[in-house]
């Protein structure tokens, strides 16, 4: 795996096991830089493995949010009421 500047690389095959095996801890995402409407990544749900096994969808990386509380925040803050998911593993 290749870290980038934001936390660790993987391959879409990665992605796909972690998402259909539930793999994923609270604080843990699976980001992709292709999907969506503009240039930021957005986390990806289990109910999206369909659509990222398309071609165009190329970056990914597993996201760790060291802090709990900042996550949490953070979801609360930027993405209440946003009809798009954007974190994976958010309750």
């Amino acid at each position: 795996m290749k870290a980038t500047n934001f936390d660790v690389r993987i391959t879409k095959e990665q992605a796909i096991y972690l998402l259909r095996n539930d793999c994923l801890t609270a604080g843990t995402s699976i980001m992709c830089k292709e999907y969506g409407d503009d240039a930021d990544w957005v986390g990806l749900f289990k109910e999206d493995i369909d659509t990222i096994q398309g071609a165009e969808y190329k970056t990914f990386e597993l996201w760790n949010v060291e802090n709990q509380a900042n996550f949490d925040k953070w979801k609360q803050e930027e993405y209440s009421g946003n009809d798009t998911i954007i974190m994976a593993g958010a309750k």
